[in-house]
């Protein structure tokens, strides 16, 4: 996923993980920041979808589904170590949320794509 800055790109895994790397380094192995996605027991679960919105003062907002149906919000002015905001069940439990999207013409709504029974 392209973020609004050219220079940047952001990849997610099923390793929990979710980066933001600089491609303007050389090495291609400069990554700026991790966020590591965890349940609220604190075990580390799946990053299946994930998008960020558009933000004033260099700052963002980045949301995260994940595979045990909850959605997690976070803050990337907080160094992102925890999620602002967590959603869960918002999809049935044990099911991937497929596809996320904030909504570009309002970027507090989102939209999500999530398994079902």
């Amino acid at each position: 996923y392209l973020n609004q800055n050219v220079n940047q790109i952001s990849t997610w895994s099923q390793d929990s993980t979710f980066r933001i790397w600089d491609i303007e380094y050389n090495d291609n192995k400069h990554c700026k920041q991790i966020i590591k996605a965890r349940n609220k027991t604190g075990k580390r679960i799946h990053i299946t979808s994930a998008d960020y919105n558009t933000s004033l003062h260099n700052s963002f907002m980045i949301i995260l589904g994940t595979n045990d149906g909850s959605i997690q919000l976070f803050d990337h002015k907080s160094h992102c170590k925890r999620p602002k905001k967590i959603v869960e069940n918002a999809h049935v439990k044990g099911t991937d949320i497929s596809s996320i999207m904030f909504d570009r013409s309002d970027n507090n709504i989102f939209i999500t794509r999530g398994g079902m029974n």
